[in-house]
């Protein structure tokens, strides 16, 4: 089938539209005089190197033109126009191998064009190398553990985590308390807007707030304002740690809910209870067989083994005390006789036998 032309003597240009080109419609359109010649005007090729595509706007080819209208420049604008039709999987830009996209590019290149940015971008500045700074190589020593109490005068060896003996510890931790005690104040002497030791209410039941003096309901979330949590406030001003900073009218409706719920608050603790299983997380991990031999086997040799009939009536016949703790130190040196099988067949305190012991020494 052969395309029509158009109907006007001498123009052999394809029909738009009732037997005409698209410049004699035009121009009947218009009015124009449809037998005045139709001047061609000459058609110029891209202005890009390398392009022999017909210009359509501003001295380029389509291609290029919306290379330039999306900000491409440069390298990016010069590139060869590649037919679609022969245009590969890849991005159009010289040594870039990522997938095609759209117009030419790949997704990376794709959207700085769209939003102006250039599209080769300049290098980073170089980073700044950062020098470490020398470390010392002197290596740390530990102190020395001394060999006898820090106390002048003390031979004995100092406790495993102090530089004191055990008994010269708790005497200075006993100084250090009854120190600390004497510098709190007096048990209800005034306090701020209070008494230290003592939670005061008003005539409503609200609680007295010892910084401030006002009457609230909850003071545990007041306190908060003057910069103290609750147990913080309880140490100040000498409460005790689990009195309770509410209201009465707080405190009763709190019991009231309680007791409303008590069966459904037993009913989720019977649920949720395990006592297997709480039993085993406090054991934490299980012992293996040797280890529990071990520990029954010091056990036993601490406590040892029970006295003879024979060795009991040695020491139930002696009322000098003296000599008592003389026989006593015998048997211990037997075999299996320890200060704690000796007051277990007395059955006599543990502590009597051996404060006897420590009073009445070997002579």
């Amino acid at each position: 089938m052969t395309a029509r032309t158009c109907s006007v003597e001498g123009c052999g240009r394809p029909v738009l539209a009732r037997g005409w080109c698209v410049a004699h419609y035009t121009r009947w359109r218009r009015g124009s005089d449809m037998a005045a010649p139709v001047d061609a005007r000459p058609v110029a090729t891209c202005s890009v190197d390398g392009c022999e595509v017909d210009a359509v706007a501003r001295g380029m080819c389509p291609r290029h033109y919306e290379r330039a209208r999306l900000g491409a420049d440069g390298a990016a604008l010069s590139a060869p126009v590649v037919p679609r039709a022969e245009r590969g999987p890849v991005c159009m830009l010289d040594g870039c191998g990522r997938p095609h996209r759209a117009r030419g590019w790949c997704s990376l290149h794709y959207s700085r064009v769209i939003s102006g940015r250039p599209v080769i971008p300049a290098p980073p500045p170089p980073r700044a190398v950062r020098i470490p700074r020398p470390v010392p190589a002197v290596p740390r020593l530990r102190q020395p553990r001394p060999e006898t109490c820090s106390v002048a005068g003390c031979e004995r060896a100092p406790d495993a985590t102090r530089e004191m003996c055990w008994p010269h510890y708790q005497a200075r931790r006993r100084q250090r308390l009854r120190e600390e005690a004497r510098a709190r104040p007096a048990y209800g002497s005034v306090d701020g807007h209070g008494r230290y030791g003592m939670l005061e209410r008003d005539d409503d039941g609200r609680v007295i707030c010892h910084e401030c003096g006002r009457a609230l309901e909850h003071l545990a979330t007041h306190v908060r304002v003057h910069g103290v949590t609750a147990s913080e406030y309880r140490e100040r001003h000498g409460l005790a740690p689990g009195l309770a900073l509410v209201g009465e009218t707080t405190r009763a409706r709190m019991s009231a809910a309680w007791e409303r719920h008590r069966d459904e608050h037993a009913a989720v603790l019977a649920e949720h209870r395990d006592p297997a299983a709480a039993t085993e997380a406090s054991r934490g991990a299980r012992w293996s067989p040797q280890q529990v031999a071990a520990a029954q086997a010091r056990g036993a040799a601490r406590r040892g083994r029970p006295l003879t009939p024979e060795e009991v009536a040695s020491l139930g016949d002696v009322t000098d005390l003296p000599v008592w703790s003389a026989r006593v130190r015998a048997l211990l040196e037997l075999d299996g006789v320890t200060v704690a099988s000796v007051a277990r067949s007395l059955d006599m305190p543990h502590a009597t036998v051996s404060q006897r012991l420590r009073r009445y020494p070997r002579a």
